[in-house]
């Protein structure tokens, strides 16, 4: 499912996370920020490795997760003819965790880091990349909008994608918009009410079009 190329990268960028988290270590207090309340405050701490080590931890997981899959599991015709496009999403959402691992290795060292901004960021911005390939997604079990009928009908999947893909990037940009001007509670209920949103349009317009394609011409 993920070409041998996309792998290296993953496999690479994880390693260096990893071994930045180690190097760090050694510069960390004992007790670190880990968890943040809805108004930006710190309300959690915990031990020096868990800010270090636990996001570079769960990366390694997921690349050895995806080696297995696209080692063990045929590629379905459908989705071979864009092999390229599951690597690039897998890489990009690792840099987004990559970025966040760093902004929680600085707020641990003590430096001025409104992390929930930090991480409705890195968001939004993940909405609007993935959004732009968004409709290049061929129908498969893993990936995309999957709702019964976008996995049941190819133009069901395709029309979807296509009008799915633009309003993830506006959802995206709205995040951008609102964690970089309003406090952290209201990007954050952008964030839940955008998804909500999304998923109800989701299954509302793929079933539309599917009973659309069955009526008789």
């Amino acid at each position: 499912m993920i070409a041998p190329r996309h792998l290296i990268v993953l496999t690479s960028i994880t390693m260096v996370d990893l071994a930045v988290g180690l190097a760090a270590l050694r510069f960390l207090p004992a007790r670190v920020p880990m968890h943040w309340n809805w108004q930006g405050q710190v309300d959690s701490y915990g031990p020096a490795w868990t800010a270090a080590l636990i996001l570079p931890g769960c990366l390694v997981a997921t690349a050895v997760l995806l080696a297995l899959v696209s080692w063990l599991m045929p590629r379905p015709g459908n989705s071979a003819s864009r092999p390229t496009i599951y690597g690039r999403i897998a890489i990009v959402i690792f840099l987004a965790f990559i970025a966040l691992h760093a902004a929680l290795l600085r707020a641990a060292q003590g430096h001025a880091i409104e992390f929930p901004t930090v991480a409705m960021v890195t968001a939004g911005a993940l909405c609007v990349v993935l959004g732009n390939w968004l409709g290049k997604l061929r129908r498969n079990a893993f990936a995309g909008i999957r709702t019964p009928w976008t996995l049941a009908n190819d133009v069901v999947w395709e029309r979807t994608h296509r009008v799915g893909g633009r309003l993830m990037m506006g959802y995206g940009f709205a995040i951008l918009l609102f964690a970089l001007l309003t406090p952290a509670w209201a990007s954050l209920a952008v964030i839940l009410g955008g998804a909500l949103a999304g998923v109800v349009w989701a299954c509302i317009y793929s079933r539309r079009q599917f009973i659309r394609l069955q009526k008789p011409v």
